[in-house]
């Protein structure tokens, strides 16, 4: 994390250190002794800096990163955390004396009222974690008193975190200050069409490299991390399916059939048998030690399957008549996922998916032609009728107009925390900013400071 990039960071994430809680025993935030009130750290243009007011933002950074697991109780650490909170003071200083020139801090009334309302609300919904944590949410038919009681106990609970509606609105008036004086120093900044042309092609190409000859990196990215995409590869179709549930025992039998295989195969495998010992015969039980054969797996299969064969019956007959396959979904499927635009454009599945079971992606691969059907396929969710409804394109993405949107807030952001770092760099430059001996610890190295320090960055 470059401490002379923290400008932005400290404005977006303000408001979440002064109203983040955590409940956990012990984590209290330190309160600074009453000595450190008037220990002076640095004088800003003349305005002095005091000891507590950034040894407290040091706490709340230190808070922040612990609820990600960081440790930072070490030397090296807190001297980072004290120079991240005196560059965030030193910036809040900047915000100041620009807001004062300009006349840009001053909230309308109409602001302060809507940041007061906001700070209740937030200040109630504190109450509430703290009335679910501490078990002390009364009960439906309690009593006036005992909800009274509840109350009183949360709200001590919540001023000794050091919060209180108080404290929230005017952390939050801060904010609005902050917010305002920012959006006045980046008046000017603008986006052009250009530049949100030229973001796209970037994304674009990253994502081919990535992508093209990698559709599992591709589902991994876009699904299990949730990232946007503007590059599909190849070999992707929609799928959409209807599931049904079966018979419990049966899918139990033929798991553990299925896993005893498996573990037969494993283990090198059994020795030959005869075509005749292959076969059982109906009503026939295998004995504990017996070993399984693929021919008792798939005898199993099919009496799971044979469990829904009715309702499957029906519903081929009844999309052989006319009914589309997406009202036999809607009134045979048992996965809750298949509505709205995945009941229309299905799962995209590739012949090496990594987000389903084999059985499904291979199900899905077992159709041939684009809108036909599959037979009955049985997973470890039921079993599946697939339908291939599509080809999904492989490319680029549309430039749609809210991916337009997304990128042009994305460089906008961008492009204001670039104006507001040079702003002030600028300040600092110009300023007169005098260290005291007791602040020498805090003072922001911003030439030596490290340009990524990745243990201190909770979204790695």
């Amino acid at each position: 994390m470059n401490l002379k990039r923290l400008t932005a960071l400290w404005l977006s994430l303000m408001l979440l250190f002064t109203l983040s809680l955590s409940f956990a025993e012990g984590e209290t935030a330190e309160v600074p002794s009453e000595t450190d009130e008037n220990v002076v750290l640095a004088t800003v243009n003349g305005t002095p800096v005091h000891k507590q007011e950034v040894d407290a933002l040091a706490q709340d950074y230190e808070n922040y990163y612990a609820q990600y697991g960081y440790d930072l109780s070490d030397d090296a650490s807190q001297e980072l955390l004290r120079q991240m909170a005196m560059d965030a003071t030193l910036q809040f200083h900047f915000l100041q004396e620009v807001g004062a020139s300009s006349g840009s801090s001053e909230l309308t009334e109409e602001e302060k009222e809507q940041v007061l309302a906001d700070a209740g609300k937030e200040y109630e919904e504190i109450i509430s974690q703290i009335l679910d944590y501490y078990g002390l949410t009364p009960a439906e038919n309690a009593s006036e008193d005992a909800v009274k009681t509840a109350r009183e106990s949360a709200e001590e609970i919540a001023s000794s975190y050091g919060y209180t509606e108080e404290t929230i609105a005017a952390d939050m008036l801060d904010s609005a200050v902050i917010q305002k004086v920012s959006a006045y120093i980046t008046r000017d900044v603008t986006v052009t069409e250009q530049d949100i042309q030229a973001r796209f092609q970037e994304l674009v190409e990253n994502d081919r490299e990535t992508y093209q000859d990698d559709p599992a990196s591709y589902e991994m990215y876009t699904t299990y991390f949730g990232q946007p995409s503007y590059y599909t590869p190849e070999g992707f179709r929609g799928i959409t399916h209807i599931l049904l549930n079966v018979d419990e025992e049966k899918m139990k039998t033929y798991q553990e059939l299925a896993a005893k295989l498996a573990e037969q195969e494993t283990a090198g495998g059994t020795e030959e048998t005869t075509e005749a010992e292959n076969t059982e015969t109906e009503g026939t039980e295998k004995t504990e030690d017996a070993p399984v054969t693929q021919a008792d797996v798939d005898a199993a299969r099919d009496m799971v399957i044979a469990s829904v064969q009715s309702t499957i019956d029906e519903i081929l007959a009844k999309y052989e008549a006319g009914t589309s396959f997406e009202d036999l979904i809607q009134e045979y499927g048992q996965d809750p996922d298949m509505t709205g635009e995945t009941l229309i454009n299905g799962y995209p599945v590739a012949a090496g998916s990594i987000l389903y079971e084999q059985a499904f992606t291979d199900g899905a691969f077992s159709i041939e032609k684009l809108g036909d059907i599959s037979g009955p396929v049985l997973s470890e969710s039921g079993v599946h009728i697939f339908k291939y409804v599509r080809d999904i394109p492989a490319g680029p993405v549309e430039l749609t107009e809210e991916i337009r949107e997304t990128l042009k807030e994305e460089l906008l952001s961008t492009l204001q925390g670039e104006v507001l770092n040079m702003a002030y760099d600028q300040w600092l430059a110009e300023s007169d900013i005098v260290y005291t001996q007791a602040g020498e610890a805090y003072r922001v190295n911003l030439q030596n400071a490290p340009e990524d320090d990745a243990a201190l960055d909770p979204d790695d």
